[in-house]
């Protein structure tokens, strides 16, 4: 079930219970109901020591509403009808190093080559730290804002440890999450 537009009603137009029960109803119904996707990594994935940003690429999907998860672009994009406020969130957790800094962020509308950005997007959100002691690190970004039908955001991540470093792999420590909080 979509949002439809709410009517203008009409001084003498009539009342009818298939008008109501679109413009009420379902529309109640479709404010009430959960709209989110969250993706994971299940298999290794590195990050190249490069200090250059990467898409973070992911193959499993927990759960997706309304087919905003796009598992082959590793994006998540807001179909026609969620116009509005979303929250996007981003975890990851890289293997122990004690060299260098890592950085995850939350891109918007940025396009790929391979895994390499493009550098036409809009950063939305973004994290840095230095590991201390090469204790594990952990990362989560979030962002709370407007997206249009057709934008999309993907998480990119950079390092610069001297060479590749993987991240941890599986449900709770490599994930994207996308949430509709309405118009």
């Amino acid at each position: 079930m979509a949002w439809t537009a709410p009517r203008t009603w009409g001084a003498s137009e009539l009342l009818t219970a298939a008008k109501f029960n679109t413009d009420i109803r379902d529309n109640e119904n479709f404010l009430r109901t959960f709209h989110g996707a969250r993706m994971w990594e299940s298999a290794v994935l590195s990050q190249t020591a490069n200090a250059a940003w990467q898409l973070v690429t992911f193959d499993v999907t927990d759960y997706d509403s309304d087919s905003i998860a796009v598992l082959g672009s590793d994006w998540f994009v807001v179909p026609t009808g969620f116009d509005g406020t979303w929250r996007v969130t981003a975890h990851a957790e890289w293997s122990a190093n004690a060299t260098g800094s890592r950085q995850i962020k939350i891109m918007k509308n940025e396009t790929y080559t391979v895994r390499a950005p493009n550098g036409v997007g809009t950063s939305l959100s973004e994290d840095i730290s230095s590991p201390a002691g090469g204790l594990i690190r952990s990362h989560t970004v979030q962002w709370t804002g407007p997206l249009v039908a057709g934008d999309h955001v993907t998480m990119e991540a950079q390092q610069n440890s001297g060479g590749n470093l993987a991240f941890d792999v599986g449900k709770p420590v490599l994930w994207f999450e996308s949430h509709y909080l309405g118009s």
